[in-house]
C-alpha cells in the first residue's frame, strides 16, 4: 500500500513570536504516523514595506512547490466578506465586522488584526497570483476547533510541555494553566519525540503537528469535519458564546470553503522528529 504524505505549516505564527513551522506527516502503517517537523525557512525575516511582491512571492513559492499536496494552513483561505460585505448581507453583531463565523466560534485573532491580518493579505495575494488552488493545493484547517473536537476543555494556547525519558508528557511550569493543558493533548493524543533526550513541543508546534495530521486524513480518505457539518457545530459554538440559543443567533454561520477539522484521531502514535 503506497504511503501517504501531507503538510502543514502554522502561519498564524509569522510576525506574531517567532517563523512558522512547517510539519510533514507521513502514514507509515499500523497506526503510525511520522511527521517531521522543522522551521519553515520561506516565511523567516523581516519584510519590508518597501519590498516587492514578485520578490516576496519568489521566496515564499519556492519551497511550497517542494511539499506534498494538500498543504493544511491555519489562516483563511476563505474570507467570506470581511472588510467588503454584500448587500443584502448586512452584520448584526459587531464581531461580524472583524471575525468569520469560524474564528469567533473558536476564539480566533481577528483575520486583520495587526501583525496576522498583513501577513493574512499577503498571503491571499499570493494565491491570487498563483497557480495554487485553495482545495487542492492547500486546505484551512483551525487546531483549536480539532482539540475541542477531541473533547479537550481549557485552552492550550501559548503552551508548553516536555517529554520525560519514560515517555509520559509534563507541564513546563505546572502553575501555568495552558502547559497544563498541552501537556494533557500531546500525552492523550499518543504524540512522541523521536530524536531528543527529553523532548520538547509548544503549541506553535502542535498547530503545524495538526495541520499536517488533518491534511493526511484528507489525502488518505479519512473523514474530517466540514460543509454543512462544520456549519451547524458553527452554529451552535457562536450561540453558545453569546449566551443564546441556536434558533436566536438571528445569522447564518457558513463553514468558510476548504476548511476542514477532524472529529476524532484516526492514529496510534505520531512520533515526531525535528530537522
Amino acid at each position: 500500500m503506497a504511503k501517504h504524505s501531507a503538510a502543514g505549516i502554522n502561519l498564524s505564527a509569522f510576525g506574531v513570536d517567532r517563523r512558522p513551522m512547517l510539519a510533514v506527516a507521513t502514514d507509515v502503517g499500523d497506526g503510525v504516523i511520522t511527521v517531521n517537523l522543522s522551521s519553515m525557512q520561506a516565511f523567516g525575516g523581516k519584510v519590508k514595506q518597501m519590498d516587492t511582491l514578485d520578490d516576496l512571492f519568489a521566496r515564499w513559492r519556492k519551497d511550497l512547490l517542494e511539499l506534498p499536496r494538500p498543504i493544511a494552513v491555519d489562516v483563511p483561505l476563505d474570507w467570506q466578506g470581511l472588510g467588503a460585505r454584500e448587500v443584502g448581507n448586512a452584520a448584526r453583531y459587531v464581531w461580524q465586522l472583524t471575525h468569520r463565523p469560524l474564528d469567533f466560534a473558536f476564539y480566533h485573532d481577528a483575520p486583520l488584526t495587526d501583525r496576522i491580518g498583513a501577513f493574512n493579505l499577503r498571503f491571499a495575494e499570493l494565491l491570487q497570483r498563483s497557480s495554487f488552488k485553495a482545495g487542492s493545493d492547500f486546505i484551512e484547517v483551525s487546531p483549536a476547533a480539532c482539540v475541542e473536537f477531541f473533547d479537550f476543555r481549557g485552552s492550550y494556547k501559548g503552551g508548553k510541555a516536555h517529554q520525560s525519558k519514560k515517555g509520559g508528557w509534563k507541564a513546563d511550569d505546572s502553575t501555568v494553566s495552558a502547559d497544563r493543558a498541552f501537556a494533557k493533548v500531546t500525552l492523550e493524543l499518543g504524540l512522541n519525540m523521536e530524536n531528543t533526550l527529553e523532548g520538547k513541543l509548544d503549541s506553535a508546534d502542535f498547530d503545524a503537528v495538526c495541520c499536517a495530521l488533518t491534511a493526511l486524513a484528507l489525502v488518505s480518505g479519512r473523514p474530517t469535519v466540514k460543509g454543512a457539518e462544520l456549519s451547524q457545530v458553527l452554529t451552535e459554538r457562536c450561540a453558545r458564546r453569546m449566551t443564546l440559543e441556536p434558533q436566536d443567533l438571528g445569522v447564518k454561520t457558513p463553514a468558510p470553503q476548504n476548511a476542514h477539522a477532524l472529529a476524532q484521531p484516526y492514529w496510534q502514535a505520531v512520533l515526531i522528529t525535528r530537522v
